[in-house]
């Protein structure tokens, strides 16, 4: 064969690789759509149907509701899913790292501004409306326009609690007028628990809720402890506020009649039930867990050009959980050593009496400090106690971790 002829064929089989590259990655990419890492919307939101119609019957009854569940258990997705076909105006304020009341108040703030310019057809005219509303409540705020935004400010900034109860009745007399419902999501609500004038701003949420006709609050957070106490203790001024939902994990049918469609989609064909039913055997129908998996298995076959099967499952997983061991790791390095060896006892299917004498030998703690760990790894959203009194690590991707990684601390 002639070199031209062999440098040709060289370049010709070196751009066939490029394009089937080129064409596994595009599958890949594709596969986000999916799987999304971050909120599920479409035909990517699944189940959650009570949860939903529960959720748009508080919004337009005027209940104010508070969601409860894991960390990455989809709250986020389904109340903008329900928000979506109440079809119905809202603001989401997310407290993440709020470290003070002062961050708390500027976040709030501006959920409200830009929640008011939805409702604002000539912006000067909603400017005057609340000009007119702060003097004739004879409050001192300064109403204007940074840019193109709205922006509202107190004069007097050193009671948080008064102003964020100034700035929703401003909010509630614009929606009045309109005559329409708008929803403020706060997120992160627990971050309100942790500050010093946080009493004080639960009791202008509790004085403001619970007369607006108008404003209706969902709240939300990662932290379950600190919400239940702050929404169901007598002693708080949000007791008793909210309607509250709670949501568990989706049923493996409903997971699978989804993961069917997908794998027709893609490989034109469906897997044995057996094989799909090993993916959320590995991931326990947690919501993140499966999502994330399920995104990187696609493209582990899409790029290593395999199909479907226990074995293809199994390794993709040990990929899974290997490329997220720092940040497991990472987390799991807060825990104390005594924590620790306890969430690794659970992980590794201990079936004994937690707090019995087997126990205690093999994690080397008493009773009583056993009982503490499982109240410290509770309250971090790290194991639940289950209906039958078992308790669970709640994230399999942590359950893989200690299994593979950490049995040698015991």
């Amino acid at each position: 064969m002639p070199e031209g002829a062999l440098l040709d064929g060289l370049l010709l089989d070196g751009l066939l690789v490029q394009c089937l590259q080129d064409a596994s990655m595009e599958r890949a990419m594709s596969f986000e759509q999916y799987f999304p890492q971050g909120i599920a919307t479409g035909s990517s939101f699944l189940g959650r149907e009570k949860e939903t119609q529960k959720l748009i019957d508080n919004i337009n009854s005027g209940r104010h509701t508070l969601l409860i569940a894991p960390r990455r258990y989809g709250k986020t997705s389904l109340i903008k899913h329900a928000i979506g076909l109440a079809n119905i105006s809202f603001a989401e304020i997310d407290l993440f790292l709020a470290i003070d009341g002062k961050a708390i108040e500027n976040r709030v703030l501006s959920g409200i501004e830009s929640l008011i310019q939805v409702f604002s057809d000539k912006p000067e005219q909603w400017m005057m409306t609340l000009v007119d509303y702060f003097r004739k409540a004879r409050k001192k705020w300064t109403v204007g326009f940074k840019g193109v935004t709205l922006e509202i400010k107190p004069e007097a900034h050193d009671d948080i609690a008064a102003n964020l109860l100034d700035a929703f009745n401003a909010l509630e007399h614009i929606l009045s007028i309109k005559e329409q419902r708008a929803v403020i999501f706060i997120d992160e609500f627990q971050e309100i628990g942790k500050i010093s004038a946080g009493s004080a701003i639960e009791g202008a949420i509790r004085h403001f809720a619970q007369t607006s006709k108008y404003l209706v609050f969902i709240f939300s957070g990662s932290n379950r402890r600190i919400l239940e106490d702050i929404f169901g203790s007598r002693t708080r001024p949000l007791y008793s506020l909210c309607q509250w939902i709670t949501l568990q994990r989706l049923s493996s049918e409903i997971y699978l009649t989804y993961l069917r469609a997908i794998a027709k989609q893609t490989w034109a064909k469906v897997p044995d039930d057996n094989v799909l039913l090993r993916i959320l055997e590995l991931t326990e129908c947690h919501p993140e867990a499966t999502y994330g998996f399920c995104g990187y298995l696609w493209q582990y076959c899409a790029f290593e050009k395999k199909l479907l099967s226990v074995d293809t499952i199994q390794c993709a997983w040990d990929g899974y959980v290997a490329e997220l061991v720092k940040r497991t790791k990472l987390a799991l390095s807060e825990l104390s050593p005594g924590q620790l060896k306890v969430l690794i006892l659970l992980a590794t299917g201990y079936k004994n009496a937690l707090t019995g004498k087997d126990a205690q030998t093999k994690v080397g703690l008493t009773s009583p400090t056993i009982v503490h760990a499982l109240s410290v790894l509770s309250a971090q959203d790290l194991i639940e106690r289950m209906p039958e009194k078992d308790y669970r690590v709640i994230d399999p991707v942590i359950k893989a971790t200690l299994v593979n990684y950490y049995t040698d601390y015991l």
